[in-house]
C-alpha cells in the first residue's frame, strides 16, 4: 500500500477534526458513498450517496447532536486500495453535556488517490446511551430550573413549536427559535416576581413513551396570603436528539389566572380574558 494512501485517510481525519469542510470533500471522490452503521440514534444509519449530501445529512447533524468526532488510533493497510481505521468517537452532546465514547472501525476504499467509499462500523448501543430522550427531557427542566435560556435553546429543536393555554399571558403558539425565546421570556416575566428559588424546581416527574416524554410538574408561587401549588402536564415529542414540540396541560387555568389577577392588585394591567 503506497504511503501517499495512508497519508490520504490521515487528512481526511485531520480536516474532520480541524472542521476543514472543503479540506474533507477534497479527500472524496465525486461519486464517493457512506454506508453508517443502521442504530446510529436520529435515523442517519444507511447509505449516503456523494460527500456533500454525507457532510449534509450525517457528519454535520450527528456533530450539531452528540458533539462527537472520531479520534483514529490505528491506520491499517488492507487488500490493494483500501485503509482499515480504528479508534473511538469521543462526544459531549450538548444536550446533557455528558460525554461518552465508542468504538469504530472504517474502512475506506480508494480510488486515484482519493476515498470513493467509506464503511463505518461502530458500537450503535453507546450512541443511543448517550442521548436518550428522557434525558433531553431532564435538561430542558434544569434549564428552566435555572432559567438558563442558552441551556434551553441548545435542547430545542430550531424549528420546536410550543403551545400553552392561550388565556395565561404569556399563551398561544409559539414557532422556531424567536418564538421560544419569547414564550421563555413570558413565563418567567409572569412567575418570577412570585417565585423563591424553591419555587422555581418543578419537581418534575419523567414517563418516557417512546418519541414522546410525559412530564408531569409542579407550578408554585406566593403572594401575600396567596400559595399557589398546581400540577402540570407537558408533552415533550423529540426527533433527531432534540425537542421539536412542546405543549402545556394546566389543571386549572382559572386558578393560575385568579392567582395573577389578585397579586396585579391594579398596579399592572389585569390578565386578558
Amino acid at each position: 500500500m503506497p504511503e501517499s494512501s495512508i497519508a490520504l485517510v490521515h487528512r481526511f481525519y485531520d480536516a474532520m477534526q480541524a472542521g476543514d469542510v472543503a479540506g474533507l470533500l477534497a479527500t472524496l471522490a465525486p461519486d464517493f458513498a457512506g454506508h453508517v452503521s443502521e442504530g446510529i440514534p436520529g435515523g442517519y444509519g444507511g447509505t449516503h450517496a456523494g460527500g456533500e449530501h454525507m457532510l449534509r445529512n450525517c457528519w454535520a447533524p450527528i456533530y450539531r447532536t452528540f458533539g462527537a468526532l472520531p479520534y483514529p488510533s490505528r491506520y491499517l493497510a488492507a487488500e490493494p486500495g483500501h485503509v482499515i481505521v480504528t479508534g473511538e468517537y469521543r462526544g459531549t452532546p450538548p444536550a446533557t453535556r455528558r460525554q461518552f465514547t465508542a468504538a469504530f472501525a472504517h474502512v475506506h476504499r480508494l480510488d486515484e488517490n482519493k476515498i470513493a467509499e467509506l464503511h463505518q462500523i461502530t458500537d450503535t448501543c453507546q450512541w443511543a446511551r448517550a442521548l436518550s430522550n428522557i434525558d433531553v427531557a431532564k435538561a430542558v427542566f434544569d434549564a428552566v430550573r435555572a432559567r438558563d435560556l442558552d441551556a434551553l435553546l441548545r435542547v430545542y429543536s430550531d424549528d420546536i413549536v410550543i403551545r400553552d393555554d392561550p388565556r395565561l399571558p404569556y399563551g398561544g403558539e409559539y414557532q422556531g427559535r424567536d418564538g421560544a425565546i419569547r414564550h421563555a421570556a413570558g413565563f418567567a416575566g409572569t412567575w418570577d416576581p412570585h417565585q423563591s428559588p424553591g419555587d422555581r424546581d418543578p419537581a418534575e416527574v419523567l414517563l418516557d413513551a417512546g418519541t414522546q416524554i410525559v412530564a408531569v410538574w409542579q407550578l408554585r408561587a406566593s403572594h401575600r396570603h396567596q400559595r399557589l401549588d398546581q400540577t402540570t402536564v407537558s408533552l415533550l415529542n423529540f426527533e433527531n436528539g432534540r425537542v421539536v414540540s412542546l405543549e402545556m396541560f394546566h389543571r386549572d387555568t382559572g386558578e393560575l389566572r385568579a392567582f395573577l389577577n389578585e397579586s396585579a392588585a391594579g398596579a399592572q394591567t389585569p390578565v386578558r380574558s
